[in-house]
Formats: structure tokens, sequence, C-alpha cells
């Protein structure tokens, strides 16, 4: 059994399968565990998946192989959903998503959240924030702000 195989039978959903795609910084399968008929913070699924590409292949060569993934909640425009941070200490920087799902689990949405609490990222303020521009389909850097709410 390859290791692909073992992680396929650890994680059942096709949410938790995205989730460990984007933790292994594996567009590849990120492709495959997408559907072809959602946009990906409001982008076609092969533009958001070029752009997000390109920030783990800048992950990779700085020595990254995985991020690590903590949970958090939204504190901004989509109150109270939740949020996957992707923390990468090799470069301390991190990816904040939400992650919309239907009814059977599968992933409609993947975008950037901004304002988000904190209680499980103690040293949140020493990391750079990579989020995502819509209006210039983008991914830039952001130093975090002091004040973001603990969270629950």
């Amino acid at each position: 059994m390859s290791m692909a195989d073992i992680a396929t039978t650890i994680v059942s959903t096709n949410h938790e399968i995205v989730i460990e795609h984007i933790a292994n910084l594996n567009a590849h399968g990120l492709n495959e565990a997408l559907s072809d008929k959602y946009d990906y913070n409001e982008l076609p699924k092969t533009k958001f998946l070029n752009l997000l590409n390109g920030v783990f292949s800048q992950l990779k060569s700085n020595g990254s192989v995985r991020l690590d993934v903590v949970p958090s909640i939204c504190a901004g425009c989509q109150a109270g959903a939740r949020v996957k941070l992707f923390i990468c200490e090799k470069t301390k920087s991190f990816l904040a998503f939400a992650i919309d799902v239907n009814d059977q689990s599968e992933v409609t949405d993947i975008f950037s959240c901004n304002k988000f609490t904190i209680k499980h990222f103690p040293n949140y303020e020493d990391y750079v924030h990579i989020s995502f521009d819509t209006d210039n389909n983008s991914f830039f850097l952001i130093k975090p702000l002091k004040g973001l709410p603990a969270g629950e």
C-alpha cells in the first residue's frame, strides 16, 4: 500500500482531503479533489490553483514540506465560519482559509480569511500572513495586526 493509499484511507471526506492537500503543499492533489463546477476565492478552479501553486512553490523552495493546520473562527465578514490556519514554521508565514462544504462534505469554496481568532496560534504576531487580493487576483504578504480576538 502506498503512502497516498494510506492517506486516503485515513482521510475520509472531500473536505478532509482538501485540507490535507493544502497542508502537504500539493496543488496536483487539490486539482483532483476540487470540482470544476465551483469557483474558489471568486476564481475558476484552474486560476485559483495556479496562484496557490505559486505560493506552494515559494514555500517549498524555502525547504517546507508540510504546513501545520490550526483551527480558527472567522471574526470578520463570515463571522463564525470555521477557518483553517496553515502555518509554515520555516518561513514564519501562514495562510488562513475558510472552506465551504455542502451536505455531502464536498468543498464548494475556499476563500482567504483576513480576520480570525488566534487562540491556538499564540505567537501569531511573529508571522507574515499570505493573504489573497480578490481585486488583483494575487496573493500578497501582510504583517499581522495586533489585537485580533483570542476566540473561544
